[in-house]
């Protein structure tokens, strides 16, 4: 697991961890944005961001909430 809370500076977790975690999960907005930026092959969990954080950030990386689900079965809790 690679926690990714949004107080961490985006250089503390580097791609190494993302890269070796069995899933991602992130906390808050920067957090997931920095995580969905790396594209990661595993699953990435998403906590404490709104629907429409989350919205914005699938298009942005992934082009659709859709392709951003498929690709690595994201999941977020508001």
């Amino acid at each position: 697991m690679c926690l990714i809370p949004d107080f961490v500076p985006q250089s503390s977790a580097s791609k190494t961890d993302l890269a070796t975690a069995d899933f991602v999960v992130t906390v808050g907005t920067a957090a997931a944005d920095m995580a969905f930026s790396s594209k990661p092959k595993v699953p990435i969990i998403s906590v404490l961001i709104t629907e429409n954080a989350f919205s914005v950030l699938a298009e942005k990386h992934y082009g659709s909430i859709e392709d951003c689900i498929c690709s690595t079965g994201i999941l977020y809790l508001s």
